[in-house]
């Protein structure tokens, strides 16, 4: 009886459809699903951007057939295109409640939901104009990013799916103009219309935002075509001058704060995680801050101070030191109160007063940075430095590693670190402990867990911290060596992650980090030089020459890698070291990392350590002894890099510097290669041209070509780079050497005239002249043999002649 129930409800609805009353089947479906959501495990709250977790009651079974069948998928996602305005809500509301269905969300998501919101978010664009609908489609187009937000908590795959379809795209250009609609429409801006826009209209889309942008990898491929990058940047400044408009009236409303400092929350929160994928210029950005910034008189007093710190990074004029108010004596008794309250406080209490000092952080860092340290400050600095460490180990072992607490207090005890070191009270036994303790819990987490991203960025910072000014920890040198084989991996995962995600200041490539890390494990960083590695572990907007006095000299662009101390490491060491550098080089040569400052650094270490590599020959066989797949492109990439700095007719310094720092490389790559083919030499005659043959005939050529016509254009020459032309030279001769190999091992010719300038190689497509007396050389052009026969081969020509005679 029950199956034929069953059977009669699922054909009922179906027959709904057939008969295009697509209403009627609407209100059915709704029906039942208010059923559900109506038992006793409570209604299903859309907002929130936890996972739903509605469990299905026993009245569901009547659907389950429906929601299962591909017909019954089908016959739903027709109801999407076909009801009316005035349903269209109720239906999404409905698919909201029926999504907590794990088996239903992944037919639908399967069956091609993304593109039917997809066609419907272009339908309700065009039925905007009609006055009639608006109010209702106004409500659907609220729901809208509910719904993409309940399907994306119940299905994963419905990321990809919204994404090449460009949903979020349409939903991006959809709300601005809805917005604008209902303003327009509005008679009176009452209280109710005012909480209705807030709720209905900014924070939908701003859970949306944050939902499809939470995974970084994911978002970089939405974001990572400029037009897409622009548009979502524009709704965002769109959306914060809408919420400038209604902040005058949330205060005259005093029943709106609640729910406009709701919207404001959501929205910045999207904002802080997307902006840095956007790829704007910085003067856009800037046009991004002062949005924000306006909207500073409508936020409470430690809101607005956390904003106002967390912009200061982008502003394009910051107010003079003169005129910065002293905030520190402030900021230092608000931390002490807040530190007094955590002895003996209960594990409520005590989360609650973490939760106040993560919104006093970024103030009491900035402060620290405004201006000379004061006494109290340091003194706190001290104080805090037991307090932060009992806060990273509870019970002798950090809290969980995806624990937001523990990524503060790490990131917490980092700047107290650096307080003590500024203080001069950070003792060696200081060091040690807390580095010794986030070394063991490093390598035991990573394997586990796979943790890595800001807390690790804020661990390794801490680590190069204590490895300055600690001893014992110098001493572990087979474990951080481990340390950084384990994190190697990973580093393209979290390049340009914020370390912490508390304040812009703070925001610092975690591969920027790991690299300084691996050069201060290898001993690469000598006593008095330790200020670069501090500069290089923040932006130049924030010098710590502020804090650490005039002594501080300036930092010269030096390979760290100068001084290694590869005798001391094992072969193993070498070899893995060498090989973790060639792979690291070919994700930033192929564009995997931005070229920044902080990246040419990098490239002039990768160049060095691979330097080095090469001249060991044990090392060197184990490290690029099966690497032949990857050296052909990398120096493909890489001379592209260079070749485009040496034809730039003005330079800055800086491209100066990475002109020379590319050209390390570049020769560095080819002379890896050489290795390379002896390495393969010993194996066999049919295994010589194993690394060329990566390269096919053209493109060998082509790049050879390249090289040589640069060098032959001068382009090396100055203004580029006067100082440092050695490299360049060293990369010529190399080149030379490689296309001679080329040549050899691809069966190439050249021109056998010695003044030849095009240097060109024989190729199918371009047939040389041979010589008709006696066929030993060959030419590019007529010219070339005209010239060669006067000045040297008529009379080697004639003796051969008359040796062949």
């Amino acid at each position: 009886m029950a199956e034929s129930k069953e059977s009669r409800e699922v054909a009922a609805f179906l027959e709904l459809i057939e008969k295009k009353k697509y209403d009627q089947a609407v209100e059915k479906l709704s029906n039942l699903a208010q059923e559900v959501g109506s038992q006793e495990h409570g209604s299903v709250n859309i907002g929130d951007l936890e996972e739903l977790t509605l469990k299905p009651s026993k009245p569901f079974k009547k659907l389950r057939k429906l929601l299962t069948s591909d017909q019954g998928v089908q016959a739903v996602l027709s109801l999407l295109k076909t009801a009316s305005s005035k349903k269209t809500k109720d239906l999404m509301r409905t698919l909201m409640i029926l999504c907590s269905v794990p088996e239903f969300a992944e037919k639908i998501v399967g069956g091609g939901v993304a593109k039917s919101l997809d066609h419907l978010a272009k339908t309700l664009h065009v039925r905007l104009t009609a006055p009639a609908t608006l109010r209702y489609d106004l409500e659907s187009i609220w729901e809208l990013p509910k719904l993409c937000v309940a399907l994306f908590n119940s299905s994963p795959d419905f990321w990809q799916s919204a994404t090449d379809c460009g949903l979020l795209t349409h939903v991006t250009r959809l709300f601005p103009y809805a917005a604008q609609c209902f303003l327009d429409n509005i008679p009176t801006h009452s209280e109710m219309n005012l909480d209705a826009y807030l709720r209905h209209m900014v924070r939908p889309v701003a859970w949306l935002a944050r939902c499809f942008l939470s995974p970084p990898e994911l978002a970089k491929e939405t974001l990572a075509d400029p037009t897409t990058g622009r548009k979502l940047g524009a709704w965002f400044v769109s959306m914060f001058e809408h919420l400038k408009w209604s902040g005058p009236l949330s205060e005259r409303y005093p029943g709106l704060e609640a729910a406009w400092a709701e919207c404001f929350d959501d929205l910045f929160a999207a904002w802080t995680d997307s902006h840095p994928l956007f790829g704007l210029p910085e003067s856009e950005i800037r046009r991004h801050v002062r949005s924000i910034l306006e909207l500073s008189p409508y936020l409470s007093s430690s809101k607005r101070l956390r904003v106002e710190h967390l912009l200061s990074f982008y502003r394009q004029d910051p107010p003079p030191s003169s005129q910065r108010p002293n905030r520190q004596g402030t900021v230092v008794e608000q931390a002490e109160t807040i530190f007094r309250s955590l002895d003996g406080a209960s594990e409520s209490s005590r989360k609650q007063s973490i939760q106040q000092l993560q919104v006093l952080f970024p103030a009491l860092l900035g402060a620290c940075f405004d201006g000379p340290i004061d006494a109290d400050t340091l003194r706190l600095f001290k104080a805090w430095i037991p307090e932060s460490l009992s806060q990273v180990f509870i019970n002798g072992g950090p809290v969980s590693p995806s624990s937001s607490e523990l990524l503060f207090a790490v990131s917490l005890l980092d700047v107290i670190l650096q307080g003590a070191v500024l203080a001069g009270e950070a003792s060696p036994a200081l060091c040690d402990t807390v580095g010794l303790r986030l070394l063991d819990w490093a390598l035991k987490e990573i394997p586990n867990s796979g943790c890595c991203g800001p807390i690790m960025g804020s661990v390794l910072k801490v680590l190069i911290s204590c490895f300055r000014f600690g001893k014992r920890l110098r001493s572990k040198n087979k474990e951080l060596v481990d340390l950084f084989t384990l994190l190697l991996p990973r580093i393209g995962e979290t390049g340009g992650e914020p370390l912490g995600g508390l304040q812009a200041r703070t925001m610092v490539s975690a591969s920027t980090v790991a690299w300084h890390f691996f050069s201060i494990l290898l001993g690469l960083m000598e006593v008095e030089t330790v200020t670069p590695l501090l500069e290089s572990c923040v932006p130049p907007e924030m010098s710590l020459r502020v804090a650490l006095g005039s002594s501080v000299k300036e930092p010269a662009v030096e390979p760290f890698a100068a001084s290694l101390r590869w005798g001391l490491l094992s072969r193993e060491q070498r070899a893995t070291i060498g090989r973790a550098a060639l792979e690291y080089v070919t994700m930033v040569a192929h564009g995997h990392f931005c070229q920044s400052q902080f990246d040419v650094i990098h490239v002039c270490n990768l160049a060095t350590i691979l330097d080095k590599c090469c001249g060991d020959p044990e090392a060197a066989k184990e490290a690029f002894g099966d690497v032949n797949w990857m050296l052909a492109s990398t120096l493909e990439s890489a001379y592209g890099v260079l070749s485009e700095l040496l034809r730039a007719r003005e330079l800055t310094e800086t491209d100066k510097v990475k002109a020379t720092m590319w050209a390390h490389l570049c020769a560095t790559l080819v002379r890896i290669l050489e290795t390379v083919r002896r390495l393969n030499a010993n194996r066999g005659p049919r295994s010589t041209d194993e690394v060329h043959q990566e390269m096919a005939r053209g493109r060998a050529v082509a790049f050879c070509g390249r090289v040589v016509a640069d060098r032959r254009g001068g382009y090396h020459r100055s203004p580029v780079l006067p100082e440092r032309d050695e490299w360049v030279e060293r990369l010529n001769t190399v080149v030379d050497e490689l296309w001679t190999a080329f040549a050899r091992e691809l069966k190439l010719k050249s021109c056998s005239n010695p003044g030849c300038v095009k240097g060109v190689y024989e190729t199918g497509m371009n047939a040389f002249k041979r010589c008709s007396a006696c066929s030993q050389v060959q030419y590019c052009s007529r010219d070339c043999q005209k010239t060669h026969w006067k000045e040297e081969h008529k009379v080697a020509c004639v003796k051969k002649k008359s040796t062949k005679s």
